[in-house]
């Protein structure tokens, strides 16, 4: 499943997310909304820690897919 569907299947916001993962910084929700559409690629603690969270519903497969999509998405459109 992705981060995404996880995160509108809870119906919580991209900075109630942020919390509840433990992400932090100027704008974590932001850096959530990264995480969810492949344009950052989270630390392998945060990966683990996404996983734990969502109780393996989105597991660090799962994101590094999103991530491989969005690399293929970007340079398919150069």
């Amino acid at each position: 499943m992705e981060l995404s569907e996880w995160r509108k299947a809870k119906k919580i916001s991209f900075d109630e997310c942020a919390a509840l993962f433990g992400i932090t910084g100027k704008n974590p929700g932001r850096t959530l909304q990264r995480y969810e559409t492949g344009e950052n690629q989270p630390k392998s603690e945060m990966m683990l820690r996404i996983e734990t969270a969502t109780e393996g519903k989105v597991t660090v497969g799962d994101q590094l897919k999103t991530r491989m999509n969005w690399k293929a998405l970007r340079e398919a459109a150069q």
